[in-house]
């Protein structure tokens, strides 16, 4: 959960890693968390993760972008430990 709380948060901040320009949260949070779009569309009903488009604004300082990567390897342990 802290993982994608922080895609969102630097989503619309425009200072994720690795998102290009004009992609939606729903299209981004789907490849980051590995999972179909419409599941965010039923988690977050009356969000319009469809309508947040990201626009680069900066990028993360480096302190931020370690523990973003770090977030992200907690999550993936996670995943591929409860796909046992």
């Amino acid at each position: 959960q802290l993982y994608s709380e922080a895609c969102i948060q630097w989503f619309l901040q425009g200072i994720v890693p690795l998102c290009e320009n004009g992609s939606t949260l729903r299209a981004f949070l789907s490849t980051k968390l590995h999972c179909a779009p419409m599941r965010f569309t039923k988690k977050f009903a009356g969000a319009a993760l469809g309508k947040s488009i990201f626009t680069r604004r900066g990028h993360l300082l480096q302190d931020k972008k370690e523990a973003f990567e770090q977030l992200e390897i907690a999550f993936l342990h996670e995943v591929l430990n409860n796909s046992d």
